[in-house]
C-alpha cells in the first residue's frame, strides 16, 4: 500500500510529521506501524508574505520549515541560498524582482488583483554550516494577492 501525503503543516511549526499506517488484513488481528520516510531537504519552500495592499510596501522572503533542513542541519545555521534563480510570469505593478537582495520581490503595489508566477531556484543549498552542497533545483508557484 502506498500512501501519499501533501500538506503545508510544516509551515505551522510542527516539530515533525509521523504517519502511522494501520493494516489489518482479513483474518489477522495485528496492526503494524510504519513511519513516513523523512522529507527531502528544503521541502515546503515558500515565499512569505505574498499578500499586500495597494499603496503599502512589502517584501517577500524565502522561508522553509526547520523540519526540512538537511541531515545534521541546525536551524539558524543554514543560510538558505541558491546558485541562481529566475521567474516566469507577470509581477503586480509596483513589485520588482530583487536580484541582489534576500527579499527576492519587493515594492509598493499599485493595482489590486492576483498574479501567479513560477520561481525557479537552481542549486538550492545552505550558505553556511556543514551541508553546503547543492540539494538540486526547486520550482515554486507563487501567487501575489493585492487588495485595494
Amino acid at each position: 500500500m502506498r500512501i501519499r501525503v501533501s500538506t503545508t503543516a510544516p509551515r505551522l511549526g510542527l516539530a515533525s510529521l509521523l504517519l502511522v499506517a494501520a493494516f489489518a488484513p482479513a483474518g489477522c488481528g495485528s496492526v503494524s506501524e510504519q513511519p513516513l520516510a523523512p522529507a527531502e531537504p528544503f521541502a515546503g519552500l515558500a515565499f512569505e508574505p505574498t499578500a499586500g495592499r495597494v499603496g503599502y510596501r512589502f517584501e517577500t522572503s524565502l522561508v522553509f520549515p526547520t523540519e526540512s533542513l538537511p541531515p545534521g542541519g541546525i536551524s539558524g545555521q543554514c543560510g538558505l541560498t541558491s546558485d541562481t534563480w529566475d521567474y516566469k510570469g507577470d509581477l503586480p505593478p509596483g513589485i520588482a524582482a530583487q536580484s541582489n537582495s534576500p527579499s527576492f520581490f519587493s515594492g509598493t503595489p499599485r493595482q489590486p488583483g492576483a498574479w501567479t508566477i513560477l520561481v525557479n531556484l537552481m542549486g538550492v543549498r545552505c550558505s553556511m554550516g556543514p551541508n553546503q552542497h547543492s540539494y538540486g533545483d526547486r520550482t515554486l508557484r507563487v501567487t501575489f494577492l493585492i487588495e485595494p
